[in-house]
């Protein structure tokens, strides 16, 4: 029984672990390598990332829900908006990696 109130408070607070790398940043800039590596240059640079790079966000287009992604970012760009990101600590080429992102209505 005690087991089992122990799993239940940690699925209960899991979702709270995830959210330190939340960040709202200004796209200036949104493109894709041949490799299938794309980035998003952000203004500000990223601060809660342990990645040596923060000029820029990236993420693999291959990966399901990246195309979305990439058309997320790309109407913040051509919008002029903020968009919501939460980043890993796993890095493309120095650069902190996109889990999820959003466009916000207003900056």
């Amino acid at each position: 029984m005690k087991k089992n109130i122990l799993i239940l408070v940690a699925i209960m607070f899991a979702p709270f672990a995830f959210s330190d790398g939340v960040e709202d940043l200004h796209p200036s800039f949104v493109g894709c390598n041949p490799n299938g590596a794309c980035m998003i240059g952000v203004d500000p640079g990223s601060t809660t990332s342990t990645c040596p790079n923060n000029g820029q966000v990236r993420f693999d287009i291959g990966l399901a829900g990246s195309q979305a992604q990439y058309m997320a970012a790309l109407a913040a760009l051509t919008e002029d908006k903020v968009i919501r990101v939460h980043l890993t600590d796993k890095c493309i080429d120095g650069f902190p990696t996109v889990d999820w992102l959003y466009v916000k209505g207003t900056n």
